[in-house]
């Protein structure tokens, strides 16, 4: 009985310290702060934004991964597809700062009018479907979970 209640705690910690990031991360960005284009260290061109960008959907990911755990459908047989599908994501979202480099050609992901597709306004366009797809498909994942669980039925 106390591994479990320790390890409620454990979740709920994890939960609001996502979410936490997660806050905070799209406060600095959504506000457009000074500090994201900032390097990371004083000769680089690593924008400390793209780290806060990367952190902010890595929590998302996570805290949506960590409701879905805590309400209990992780462990049901039924939505064994869908924690698969929190995990892919998970990796994928853990993979966007790479995938934006490789699309950019550069650590800022900015985009250019040119032949070439690394860094072009094409190579710009499949970053932004990538980035809003990260961020869509697991609200999407956890509103399915949500209305196809048991509970759900009764309302």
């Amino acid at each position: 009985m106390k591994s479990i209640f320790l390890l409620i705690l454990k979740t709920r910690a994890s939960v609001c310290i996502s979410s936490v990031i997660f806050i905070s991360c799209l406060l600095l960005v959504a506000t457009g702060s000074p500090i994201l284009g900032n390097p990371v260290l004083k000769d680089s061109t690593f924008p400390i934004g793209t780290i806060i960008s990367w952190a902010g959907l890595i929590a998302l990911l996570n805290t949506t991964y960590l409701v879905f755990n805590k309400n209990g459908y992780s462990h049901q047989s039924s939505f064994r597809l869908l924690r698969l599908a929190f995990q892919s994501m998970l990796i994928l979202a853990s993979a966007w700062g790479l995938i934006g480099f490789l699309l950019a050609g550069n650590w800022a992901f900015t985009f250019q009018n040119q032949d070439e597709f690394r860094g072009s306004i094409e190579a710009s366009q499949y970053f932004v479907a990538y980035t809003v797809a990260i961020v869509l498909v697991p609200v999407f994942l956890l509103l399915v979970a949500w209305f196809t669980s048991p509970a759900s039925a009764d309302l």
